[in-house]
């Protein structure tokens, strides 16, 4: 996988390669079919939460996709407590959210876990 990344970005730090390659692998393998999952936007201050579909699958040329059944779409992060709010915002790739998890499960329609 580092090596299709590094042909793909020649000009990308080992360093960063290697964290690439941990998020899709993380991505890939990781998350299990029902699991859920937070989508933080950082441009709209939005929180969107969803439930894994699909196994991982690729798409050529470059697409890495899993479906996902949203449950909640782009609802202000004002919604959450400061500390989901600054769990979410330090992440910048693939993460499991530990400390707020059951929060967030509670803004889905009828706190929708399993």
């Amino acid at each position: 996988m580092k090596r299709e990344l590094t042909a793909s970005n020649p000009a990308a730090k080992t360093g960063t390669v290697a964290a690439w390659a941990g998020v899709l692998l993380r991505f890939a393998f990781e998350p299990e079919v029902g699991d859920l999952l937070v989508h933080p936007e950082r441009a709209t201050r939005s929180v969107s939460i969803g439930r894994i579909e699909s196994d991982y699958y690729w798409e050529a040329p470059d697409r890495h996709c899993r479906r996902v059944r949203w449950l909640l779409r782009r609802t202000q992060r004002d919604r959450v407590s400061d500390g989901a709010a600054k769990e979410l915002s330090a992440r910048v790739a693939f993460f499991a959210v530990r400390q707020h998890a059951d929060e967030l499960v509670q803004l889905t329609p009828r706190g929708q876990r399993s």
